[in-house]
C-alpha cells in the first residue's frame, strides 16, 4: 500500500505540470476538460502508466497469492487467457468502437497478463532447462517481431488509416507480447559485470523519471525553429528520440541529486 500512495503522489504532481503544459502549449485548453481527462486516466497521453501502475500495486499481494497456488499448466492458461481476452477488447475497440466508459482506476485489469507473465517468465527463465536458448535467440524473435509489425502498419495504413497504428503497435499485440517476452529473457541472460550492464544499472533509476518528463521535451523540439530541417530528414526519428531521451536523462538526474525534490516528483 505504501507504493500505492507513493504513486499516487507521483500521478498528482504531474498531472499539474502537464495541466500547465497543456495551458501553455494550446489556447482551447480548459480546466474542465482536464478534469474529465484525468478522471478517465488521460491528463496527458503517457500518464496512463500510472494509473494503471497504482491499480496493480493495489492487486499484486492477491495476484501472487493466487498465482503460487496454480500448477504450471494452470499459470500458461492463466497467461494466455488474460492476453487473449485483452486482445479481443483491444480490437473491438479499434475496429468496433465497443468501448464502454470507465475510470483510469480500470487501466490495470488488461495489462495483468503482463504481470502473471513476468512471474512465469521468472521462474521459467532462470531454470536451468531453460538456459538452452541463447541471448541471440532472443534478441532475433525480438527483431523479427518488430520487423513484422512495422512492415503490418505500411500494409495496413491504405485500408486502415491511423487504426493501422493502433493496432500493431498496441501493447497487447501478440507479436509486441512476443518482443516483450524476448526483451525480458535478453535482459535476464545478460546479467553479470560488463559494461553494458553497468550502464544499465546506472540508467535503471532514471527510467521512471525519463519516462515522466520526455514529451516535454519531445514538445519543446517539435516547437523550436531549428529543429525544422531535422524532422525532413531520414535521421529525424532516431535523432529526436536520442535528443530528447539524453535531455530527461540529464533532468531525472539532477532531480534525483535534490532530495527533498525527489521524493515530491518521484519515489
Amino acid at each position: 500500500m505504501k507504493r500505492v500512495g507513493r504513486t499516487l503522489r507521483v500521478l498528482l504532481v504531474w498531472s499539474a505540470v502537464y495541466f500547465i503544459v497543456r495551458v501553455m502549449a494550446s489556447d482551447r485548453a480548459s480546466a474542465g476538460q482536464f478534469v474529465r481527462d484525468f478522471i478517465f486516466g488521460s491528463p496527458y497521453y503517457h500518464l496512463w502508466y500510472l494509473y494503471m501502475l497504482i491499480g496493480m500495486y493495489y492487486v499484486a499481494p492477491y495476484v501472487n497469492r493466487v498465482f503460487t497456488q496454480l500448477s504450471q499448466a494452470e499459470r500458461l492458461i492463466l497467461v494466455f487467457s488474460l492476453f487473449a481476452i485483452a486482445s479481443v477488447e483491444m480490437l473491438l475497440t479499434r475496429f468496433v468502437g465497443a468501448v464502454r466508459p470507465r475510470t483510469g482506476l480500470s487501466l490495470f485489469v488488461e495489462y495483468l497478463g503482463y504481470f502473471v507473465l513476468g512471474g512465469l517468465c521468472r521462474e521459467y527463465l532462470c531454470h536451468t532447462a531453460a538456459k538452452q536458448y541463447s541471448r541471440m535467440r532472443y534478441l532475433l524473435v525480438a527483431l523479427f517481431s518488430s520487423l513484422v509489425v512495422a512492415a503490418a502498419v505500411g500494409g495496413a495504413l491504405p485500408y486502415l488509416g491511423a487504426r493501422a497504428w493502433g493496432v500493431m503497435y498496441c501493447y497487447l499485440n501478440p507479436l509486441v507480447v512476443i518482443a516483450s517476452y524476448c526483451a525480458f529473457g535478453l535482459a535476464l541472460r545478460t546479467r553479470g559485470t560488463g559494461r553494458f550492464v553497468r550502464l544499465i544499472s546506472r540508467l535503471a533509476p532514471l527510467t521512471l523519471g525519463v519516462y515522466l518528463v520526455h514529451p516535454i521535451f519531445l514538445l519543446l523540439l517539435h516547437r523550436s525553429a531549428c529543429w525544422s530541417s531535422v524532422t525532413r530528414s531520414l535521421v529525424a526519428v532516431p535523432l529526436t528520440a536520442l535528443v530528447a531521451f539524453l535531455a530527461s536523462c540529464c533532468s531525472t538526474w539532477l532531480v534525483i541529486r535534490i532530495r527533498w525534490l525527489s521524493r515530491v516528483v518521484l519515489y
